[in-house]
């Protein structure tokens, strides 16, 4: 399972949070254009698990209590969800594939230190098409 640690330079966060920010893309470069990163902590101990909501430009901001507010330091496991269904009465295939919506398979894992975290990028892969193999 990959492991990147996130940069550490000087800030500090606002009750033991610290700024988070990334984006998500394909291996071409594309930006994954809506969705949500979701933090899952390893420490099974730990009550918080903040989550960013992906923007156009693939980037997003984790959050705990508030919008961009940060997280706890840590070692997370982090999965990406699909934007959610307009219409739930209409399947909308998964634009990316589906190994990344668990915290299980995505093969994703981040470690949040003090101070500011920026720029990670998470590259996903696209969904293989109907009938093939990854």
């Amino acid at each position: 399972m990959p492991l990147l640690a996130l940069a550490i330079t000087a800030g500090c966060g606002r009750s033991g949070l610290y700024p988070v920010k990334g984006k998500v893309i394909f291996p071409d470069g594309t930006p994954l254009t809506a969705g949500t990163v979701e933090f899952g902590p390893v420490d099974k101990d730990a009550m918080l698990a903040p989550r960013g909501e992906i923007k156009v430009d693939g980037t997003f901001q984790a959050s705990t209590y508030a919008e961009g507010d940060g997280a706890p330091p840590g070692k997370y496991r982090v999965l990406v969800t699909p934007p959610e269904q307009v219409d739930p009465g209409q399947p909308r295939p998964l634009p990316f594939d589906r190994r990344f919506s668990s915290y299980a398979t995505s093969g994703l894992e981040y470690t949040v230190k003090p101070g500011r975290n920026e720029f990670f990028t998470i590259t996903i892969e696209q969904r293989p098409a109907r009938g093939k193999t990854p």
